[in-house]
């Protein structure tokens, strides 16, 4: 099935305000849960936005195994845990990791992770291109709307390309036991 009949099938929300609005909604969301540092204060915020997209009708399972997609990006702030000084918490190749760096590798991993929910969230409330026409609707110039369509629309053909490939691989040898560098270097 396609993407784009995907998105639409699962944009049964029961509430539909303009496009606009969400993408206001979004980066208000944003905005506040990047000016949050308290522990306790994210867990509220993601407890109100949980509970805001459960009442408008975005399934919450489906919201937070998408989310699930940010946790690899995250990797890329690793090095905070051994570039903040601070109290030892081990030492690993002669790089010492310290106590504040893991809080702070734990709270961009917690904003990266709301901030995806929300946006999430509010695309999945405007609609496969709502939120673009959103974004249109705020200014945002006539040629960037175009390629983000452009973009959404080709993610598509890729998907079904990839689909192809893997139906195509394992109609000819069954499933490929060689290790994932091996498999990626020869696909596609």
């Amino acid at each position: 099935m396609r993407l784009l009949t995907r998105l639409s099938e699962q944009h049964n929300i029961r509430f539909s305000p303009d496009n606009r609005v969400v993408v206001v909604l979004a980066l208000c969301l944003i905005l506040i849960t990047r000016s949050l540092s308290n522990f306790s204060h994210l867990a509220v915020l993601q407890a109100v936005v949980l509970l805001g997209m459960a009442l408008v009708g975005v399934r919450v399972v489906w919201l937070v195994s998408r989310s699930l997609l940010v946790f690899p990006f995250t990797l890329a702030a690793a090095p905070l845990l051994f570039t903040i000084p601070g109290d030892e918490l081990m030492n690993l190749g002669g790089l010492t990791a310290s106590q504040q760096g893991l809080e702070r590798w734990i709270l961009v991993v917690v904003h990266c992770w709301l901030c995806y929910q929300a946006l999430l969230a509010c695309v999945m409330i405007a609609g496969p291109f709502g939120f673009i026409d959103g974004l249109a609707g705020l200014g945002l110039p006539k040629r960037l709307v175009s390629i983000l369509r452009l973009a959404l629309r080709y993610l598509d053909i890729l998907l079904d390309e990839a689909t192809r490939m893997r139906r195509a691989r394992s109609l000819r040898g069954g499933a490929d036991k060689r290790p994932l560098l091996q498999r990626a270097s020869t696909t596609g």
